[in-house]
């Protein structure tokens, strides 16, 4: 007795899917007078991108030249004399 009313319980849950899947998923068509209105909406909207100019691209800015670091004149290298100390060999 279980198994026949799961059975059918199994069987009625198909039968209602099976009948709202073909049933309510019909698309829905837009009717002449909606095309027309969606028509000149597109319309419209393509003759306004036609009618713009067209935008300059944006300039970077250039880049600065890099910096060298300064170069200072070169110091002749003091030369160190020896210290005499009078002691025999020179």
């Amino acid at each position: 007795m279980f198994t026949l009313l799961c059975v059918g319980a199994a069987t009625v849950l198909v039968v209602v899917a099976i009948v709202a899947k073909t049933c309510l998923t019909k698309p829905v068509k837009a009717k002449k007078a909606e095309k027309a209105a969606i028509m000149r909406q597109l319309l419209a909207l393509s003759e306004n991108e036609n009618r713009l100019p067209a935008i300059a691209p944006v300039r970077k800015p250039r880049a600065l030249p890099k910096r060298r670091p300064v170069a200072f004149p070169h110091k002749p290298a003091s030369t160190v004399h020896p210290v005499h100390t009078g002691q025999g060999r020179c």
